[in-house]
Formats: C-alpha cells, structure tokens, sequence
C-alpha cells in the first residue's frame, strides 16, 4: 500500500463551520452545564447509595437511591429530547438501577454482610443471601446475579448457547 492510500498518513480534514453553539433542548431548556452538573450529581448518589450500604446506613441508602433515580431520570429526559418524556425518565432510572446491579455484583460479599447484620433487604436489587442466590457464569467466566425480587432478566442473558451445554457422550468433542 503506497503511502498516498494509507488513510493514516494524511493530515486529518480541518474545519471551521461550527453548526451551531445552542446547547439547549427542544423540552428542557437546560443548557449543557446544566445537564452535565445533574448527570454528575446522579453517578455521586449511586456511589452515596453504596457507601451507605457499606456502612449499614439504610436511610441514607435509600435516600442516596431515590436521588440517584431522579437525577439520571432528569438527565436523561434533557439528553433525549426526541423521546417522550415519561419513557426517557424509566430509562434514566433503568440505567442507574442497572449501576445499582453492577455495585451488588461488584461488593456482594460485603453487601450480604451488611444485609446477614440488618439491613433492610430491600435496599438491594439482588438476593443477598448466597444460598438462595441464582447464578448464573457468562462465557468470560464473568458473575452474574440473578433476582427473583425483580425482573431483570433478557432473553440474551437467559438462553444457553452451545457452549454452555455439558459435553454429552454422543458429541464428537468427546469421540
């Protein structure tokens, strides 16, 4: 490949059209500032909720959660403004509940702990007791919890693929 083709080697396109500086939404009126400051403050209460957890806080736990919801529901309805509001708000909540996932799955040893000490299960998204816990390994051989308190499950993370079937006498893996 001569050097002329190589896309790496050219200087990169440069321009000074700016298509536009308004960083407000159509619904919202935020401005970029705004939105950025509120998306923040929704990932410091999902990390409030966790070290509340850690230390056995359920109040301020679950104040951490719901201020976490709002805010990402608020983000969210700013960031996608083409979407009805009702629907870019669950999904903002959906999203930080599924780093309320991440959190149990991450410190589940410690969560289970705090829950064993008191803590109202029902801060946790997750069964905190590991006897009654379903888990299920991904093919990376990854951890993964699975709720009876809550649906979370997708058709992905629930169907058996080829590799997760057992080796059975007849296949030709084992001949």
């Amino acid at each position: 490949m001569s050097e002329s083709s190589n896309s790496l080697a050219r200087e990169p396109t440069r321009t000074t059209t700016v298509r536009s500086t308004d960083t407000t939404t159509p619904r919202t009126g935020y401005d970029a500032d705004t939105v950025a400051e509120t998306l923040l403050r929704a990932f410091y209460a999902q990390d409030e909720r966790e070290a509340c957890i850690r230390a056995g806080d359920a109040a301020g736990a679950a104040d951490a959660a719901n201020a976490a919801r709002d805010l990402m529901g608020e983000a969210f309805v700013a960031e996608f403004p083409h979407v009805p509001e009702g629907q870019a708000h669950l999904a903002g909540v959906r999203f930080v509940e599924a780093l309320f996932l991440q959190d149990e799955v991450e410190n589940r040893d410690e969560f289970a702990a705090a829950a064993a000490d008191g803590l109202d299960e029902a801060l946790f998204l997750t069964d905190t007791d590991p006897a009654t816990a379903r888990c299920l390994t991904t093919p990376a051989g990854n951890w993964s919890s699975r709720t009876s308190k809550r649906s979370v499950s997708t058709r992905a993370s629930t169907r058996r693929t080829p590799a997760h079937r057992p080796a059975s006498g007849n296949s030709t893996a084992s001949r």
